[in-house]
């Protein structure tokens, strides 16, 4: 958001000067209205920022999704929710979540957001400049929460709500830790069989020239196949472990996709 250096007059006609942060000058002129001035003039003084450039964000924004970065926000939206209730100003309430705070990333995104009210941006503005960290859903309900006066409630409430939703993620973790951990032995045994054990059985019975039934020649050819290409399917196997949990963590169509499947 930019910040505007600008002229304006009270009730008296008396002339102001002054800076104030705004998205634009119709913006600004708003913001002057509530507080009973009226704009005569507006230079942008400092353009705003890039997103990446803000402080914390590079450093934050490759745990979007992550359970630690979620309990970093039940952590802060508890401490912020007792604090606004005792009646601490807002950056001391940020001052001391950041003293708190044990994650250095998350911290610095407490340090940027402290900077921001201390130039002039209401409090949803801030978050709103660090979409990697706070949701779309997290910054409208802080929005609607100042609005109405109301933030400690709207911090008790997103905190059960990201309680609620880490109870979720952690009984599904629970529940295919099991099926994971099945599929991935009977894939290694398979492979284990059909690479080392069926070609030594396919050795033995060549040797013995014995009369193979067609369901063994296929079984035997699968053995024989799969032994002269296994350096092909076990960089498979390890690209599978390896790409569904990231495919699924940085791609929101690829996880629907592999949930439905």
């Amino acid at each position: 958001m930019p910040v505007f250096r600008y002229q304006a007059i009270d009730r008296r006609g008396r002339g102001l000067n002054g800076v104030m942060p705004a998205n634009d000058e119709s913006n600004l002129e708003h913001k002057l209205k509530q507080l009973g001035l009226w704009l005569t003039d507006a230079l942008v003084e400092k353009p705003a920022p890039p997103p990446d450039e803000l402080p914390g964000y590079r450093a934050f924004r490759s745990k979007v999704r992550g359970g630690r970065q979620r309990r970093e926000l039940i952590d802060f939206c508890t401490l912020m929710s007792y604090q606004i209730r005792v009646g601490v100003p807002l950056v001391n309430c940020l001052e001391v979540a950041s003293d708190d705070c044990k994650d250095p990333s998350f911290k610095k995104v407490l340090g940027g957001l402290q900077s921001q009210l201390e130039s002039g941006r209401t409090f949803n503005e801030a978050l709103a400049n660090y979409p990697s960290v706070f949701s779309h859903h997290f910054v409208s309900v802080i929005r609607a929460g100042e609005m109405s006066s109301k933030l400690p409630e709207t911090f008790e409430d997103l905190k059960k709500y990201l309680e609620w939703v880490e109870q979720i993620v952690g009984e599904v973790r629970q529940a295919t830790i099991y099926p994971a951990i099945v599929i991935s032995v009977i894939a290694v045994f398979v492979l284990f069989l059909f690479s080392y054990i069926i070609p030594r059985f396919a050795d033995l019975l060549t040797n013995l020239k014995v009369k193979q039934p067609l369901l063994t020649q296929i079984v035997f050819a699968a053995g024989d196949a799969v032994k002269s290409t296994w350096m092909v399917w076990l960089p498979l196997l390890l690209a599978i472990l390896i790409g569904v949990p990231l495919g699924r963590r940085y791609s929101h169509s690829f996880a629907i996709a592999f949930d439905r499947f």
